[in-house]
């Protein structure tokens, strides 16, 4: 199992929103956000869906 990278970005761009919005709205780095995202943890799917306002089990693939 892995972050599906595809379905946050495809809501960023339903929301007109893009990944530094998303940083900021959890509070991290551009860079930090760039290395959950690359990394596909799902330890990180929890915090990316809140932000998105999301259930975390909607970014898991």
């Amino acid at each position: 199992m892995e972050l599906n990278i595809e379905k946050i970005k495809a809501e960023l761009a339903r929301m007109e929103r893009n990944q530094t919005w998303l940083s900021r709205k959890m509070d991290v780095s551009k860079q930090l956000l760039s290395y959950m995202l690359l990394s596909k943890k799902i330890t990180h799917a929890e915090r990316i869906a809140k932000a998105l306002n999301l259930n975390p089990r909607d970014l898991i693939k």
